[in-house]
């Protein structure tokens, strides 16, 4: 067997050390350089919506999917393809080891002219996770990204769960249109 070549290692090495950062990255750094505000703690349990001109998401800025709205009593959150209703949210946890966390108490939400990003950090495991979400206009569907970072840098075994909670139903008014 041949020893590999060091010019073949090195030409290796410069093709994959300048490879581009995967899309999720790009999307979540390209709002270091993006007007956004972030919310005082004491409104973490209010809500916010993210919509594009076909879909939107109404929750509340801890990362919950409370009941809400008066037309449909407590049916006006979650995520909508006006004139349908498509579900009533969505849960997300992270297991580190044996300890389990719901992602439903953010420490931050910061809203973007486009996107939302909600902070949950969990300094008691070593990690944050970030989840970004944006409902692109003309579009029906969204982008939802969750990002767990190992903070601490120890080693550790990571699970991520998602839950969604489908609940087909016509808007307000809804069943007029057929």
């Amino acid at each position: 067997m041949r020893p590999l070549n060091p010019y073949f290692l090195f030409l290796l090495f410069v093709i994959f050390s300048c490879s581009r950062p995967s899309q999720e990255l790009v999307l979540f750094s390209d709002l270091d350089s993006q007007p956004g505000l972030s919310g005082k703690a004491e409104y973490l349990n209010s809500p916010f919506a993210a919509a594009g001109d076909r879909v939107y998401l109404v929750g509340h800025q801890d990362g919950t999917f409370p009941d809400l709205g008066w037309h449909v009593e407590g049916e006006m959150g979650g995520i909508w393809l006006h004139p349908i209703k498509l579900m009533d949210g969505f849960t997300a946890s992270v297991s580190v080891e044996e300890n389990t966390f719901c992602l439903d108490q953010a420490n931050v939400f910061t809203n973007y002219p486009f996107s939302n990003v909600l902070n949950f950090s969990k300094p008691e495991v070593g990690i944050a996770v970030d989840r970004l979400q944006f409902v692109p206009d003309g579009r029906e569907g969204m982008v939802i990204l969750f990002r767990i970072k190992n903070v601490d840098n120890s080693d550790k075994a990571i699970r991520f769960d998602f839950n969604a909670y489908v609940d087909l139903m016509p808007v307000w008014l809804g069943e007029r249109t057929g």
